[in-house]
């Protein structure tokens, strides 16, 4: 079967970068999924009209992200799921959880107060207020599923920020009379810290799934912003495909 990926040679990606990206893209459609096996790169090459070496590196890329693994002589497609079908609304991770058929339970590990957002939000024009900071591992069936940093203004949250260590944020913003919408969602393969990795029971080194978003009500006003970690093993909850700045 040749793959359906298409390279652009006036991109800044190289064409291996695009072919493993393109692979990313297969898994995240759902047109291949784990246990797939690829033909060999000297097929995939003549497919193409490529040279060989574009293939390897775009493979050597993908082993490295956790995404395949070479077995009897080609490669495989590891259990990566990044699916598109799992919830169509914004709902609480915890109840993405449970609709996936698993017990949710939340462990809040810190709060505190940042004056400001980290670099990884650059987009954003709210510089000026201050945010309460959480980080939260969700388990599933008591399995360490994902680790949630998360931002929300300040603003919303009057008194004294530890009153809000326990707070489910989507039903208090609920009960403020907040619809939520979302704007922009991004999935990236990283290698996390070791603070993530020991949080989820995840060997350092191995990629894990990063997952940027911005949380917006009815108003265009930015409810929360949020980086979470996933174990690809565990990323039951994703439900995108790989969103692009």
């Amino acid at each position: 079967m040749k793959l359906d990926i298409l390279f652009d040679t006036r991109k800044k990606l190289s064409l291996s970068e695009q072919f493993a990206e393109g692979i990313k893209m297969l898994v995240a459609e759902r047109k291949i999924t784990f246990g797939y096996y690829f033909e060999s790169i000297k097929k995939i090459a003549e497919d193409f009209g490529l040279e060989e070496s574009i293939f390897l590196n775009g493979f050597e890329l993908l082993e490295k992200q956790g995404f395949v693994k070479f077995l009897d002589h080609t490669y495989q497609l590891l259990p990566v799921m990044l699916t598109q079908d799992f919830y169509h609304k914004i709902i609480p991770l915890s109840q993405a959880i449970t609709e996936a058929g698993y017990e949710p339970n939340i462990q809040t590990v810190e709060i505190k107060l940042a004056p400001k957002l980290p670099q990884i939000f650059k987009e954003s024009n709210d510089k000026k207020q201050e945010y309460i900071y959480i980080k939260r591992v969700y388990f599933a069936n008591q399995m360490p599923m994902v680790v949630l940093e998360a931002y929300y203004p300040k603003i919303y949250f009057p008194g004294d920020f530890l009153q809000y260590k326990d707070t489910l944020f989507y039903n208090y913003y609920r009960a403020l009379g907040h619809q939520m919408m979302t704007s922009k969602r991004i999935i990236n393969v990283v290698h996390p810290s070791q603070d993530i990795n020991q949080r989820l029971y995840h060997p350092q080194g191995v990629a894990s799934i990063q997952y940027i978003s911005r949380l917006m009500n009815h108003h265009g006003e930015i409810l929360e912003y949020s980086v979470s970690h996933a174990s690809m093993n565990y990323t039951i909850y994703l439900k995108e495909t790989l969103y692009k700045k």
